[in-house]
């Protein structure tokens, strides 16, 4: 029991805490499952078997049991859930800017921004930041991405695109949009 503890006390990330409430040798009993119960715990049994009336409790106090036989797989379990909690870290790409040329409005469609990328790539996918006079006036994603009349999942540098932004028609001949990715990178501990 000691090597298990120990193992988990090095698991450590300023955003998460493990907290082992109770430990005890032996089968596990009512009240290990009550205790769960209450402090809202998961039960790791190391090379124990509940018996029928445990599990039966476990199951309406609705705790969960996790069994394991081996201490490096009991570790690395408790390491991915922990890893589960934590938030993901955004890293964000920059793909390209593009210069607002003209903007036109279509009838039940809104403002469509003639543009020019001037450096990387314009994705579909991607989100826009509309810089104006220096200034970022908004952010957000781009709804539709067209090459002439033809809707493209990206245009390159040196073409002209036609873009429609999600939620947003205020944009200015002469903003630059500054296209990125945000990517979720999965925290480690």
């Amino acid at each position: 029991m000691e090597a298990i503890e120990d193992s988990l006390a090095k698991i450590q990330h300023p955003d998460v805490t493990l907290q082992i409430i109770h430990k005890a040798a032996g089968p596990i009993t009512e009240s290990d499952i009550l205790l769960a119960s209450t402090t809202n715990a998961i039960i790791i049994a190391y090379n124990v078997r509940p018996s029928k009336r445990t599990r039966e409790q476990a199951k309406e106090e609705q705790v969960e049991i996790r069994y394991y036989s081996i201490i490096y797989q009991l570790i690395e379990d408790i390491k991915q859930s922990l890893e589960g909690i934590l938030k993901p870290i955004e890293k964000e790409h920059f793909l390209g800017t593009v210069d607002v040329r003209k903007v036109f409005k279509v009838p039940r469609v809104g403002s469509v921004a003639g543009c020019y990328v001037s450096e990387g790539k314009v994705e579909k996918d991607g989100q826009v930041r509309i810089v104006r006079n220096g200034i970022v006036v908004h952010t957000g994603k781009i709804q539709t991405l067209h090459h002439y009349t033809q809707e493209v999942e990206s245009v390159k540098e040196g073409q002209e695109c036609g873009i429609r932004l999600e939620n947003y028609s205020d944009i200015k001949a002469g903003d630059s949009l500054e296209v990125f990715k945000i990517e979720q990178i999965k925290q480690k501990i």
